[in-house]
């Protein structure tokens, strides 16, 4: 009789083990969670087409989650720029620059990561938003200056790959993700820009 007892103990223990290996394991090996094509996705959300920016039809975006509840990866893959829109980047090379965008709208979801990864000619490492300016926009956002746009190679293909980190809580509407780029003036304002994908988790986890 008093087998019973410790054999329901070591059954639930056995249990829990094999949940909480199952969510170590989900924690450790990054999975994707969203992607801005497919079911849960836009490519050029605004309709815009900006001739310096890479193909639309061709971007992929999407977020990797990994080392929960930190350490997620917001990517930005097969960007690729025609030759058209080269030699216009060629030929305005000394008056604008490219600025590469990334957003989450709620800014008290994610914060920006120290970490990222790129093929493309950037000038100045993504730097962050500060909290006032997210908290009036009403999301987060990291932008990567590419200074000399002249140097994008056409038909080539980019990435740009950014860690975003402490997300505070599971949103039951989930935040939206955005990609953008941006056409500066070298001397600042003149801003045009190109609504690039957008997308939402697939599943919501911190």
């Amino acid at each position: 009789m008093k087998s019973r007892p410790v054999k329901a103990f070591l059954l639930s223990m056995a249990i829990a083990f094999v949940a909480s290996t199952a969510v170590l394991a989900n924690h450790i090996h990054e999975a994707q969670n969203g992607a801005d094509t497919g079911q849960t996705g836009l490519d050029n959300p605004d309709g815009l087409t900006g001739n310096y920016a890479y193909w639309n039809v061709s971007h992929d975006a999407s977020l990797w989650e990994r080392q929960e509840p930190d350490h997620d990866t917001f990517r930005d893959r097969e960007m690729r720029w025609s030759l058209e829109r080269e030699d216009f980047l060629e030929e305005h090379r000394e008056e604008r620059m490219l600025v590469i965008e990334q957003r989450i709208h709620d800014q008290y979801f994610y914060n920006g990561g120290p970490f990222f990864s790129t093929n493309l000619p950037w000038t100045s490492a993504p730097h962050f938003e500060c909290c006032a300016e997210e908290w009036i926009q009403g999301y987060s956002e990291a932008d990567m200056e590419i200074r000399d746009p002249g140097l994008i190679i056409a038909q080539f293909t980019y990435f740009y790959h950014l860690q975003w980190d402490s997300e505070k809580r599971s949103e039951a509407n989930k935040p939206e993700f955005w990609s953008e780029v941006e056409w500066e003036q070298q001397t600042g304002g003149g801003r045009r820009y190109d609504e690039t994908g957008k997308f939402f988790k697939e599943h919501l986890q911190r």
